[in-house]
């Protein structure tokens, strides 16, 4: 052997365990990966889900009548659900939503009526992962697998 460093075929050599090493890390830590942004994306939609109910407790007590907002009006939907109130994810953010990706859209549905047996629908894109309709708490199994266009309150545009 050389005593000036590798030959061709130990550095060869060297280079395929290396390789081999780091492809195994990767196949292991690739589903550790997926659940990591499908969590980040469930929690997204409780925390918007929370904003629009405390929207909806805001807007409550500043009238007497809440009436659907944005989304209604966007589609220019006339037979608004009676005892129900949808809100855009746009008209969540800011005050209600201080940090939310811009790939995020959708709406949520808050049932206003006390027999409803869900309070809360949502609908949510973020272009990788889906939500259609998913009711109260959101959780693993509510994830889509792919949803065409994205429903608002149950409309599709």
């Amino acid at each position: 052997m050389n005593n000036k460093g590798f030959n061709r075929i130990e550095m060869v050599c060297s280079i395929l365990v290396i390789s081999i090493i780091v492809a195994v890390i990767i196949h292991l830590l690739h589903p550790k990966f997926i659940y990591a942004k499908e969590s980040t994306f469930i929690g997204q939609a409780n925390n918007i889900i929370k904003a629009a109910i405390n929207k909806y407790t805001s807007d409550s007590n500043e009238s007497d009548e809440i009436y659907p907002d944005d989304v209604y009006n966007e589609l220019n939907i006339s037979d608004k659900f009676v005892g129900r109130v949808c809100y855009n994810i746009k008209s969540l953010k800011g005050k209600y939503l201080e940090k939310l990706d811009s790939s995020y859209q959708g709406s949520i549905e808050i049932c206003t009526l006390s027999d409803c047996k869900e309070k809360t629908k949502i609908w949510l894109s973020n272009d990788k992962y889906f939500l259609s309709g998913a009711e109260g708490n959101v959780s693993k199994k509510d994830l889509a697998k792919h949803v065409l266009g994205i429903n608002h309150c149950g409309y599709t545009y």
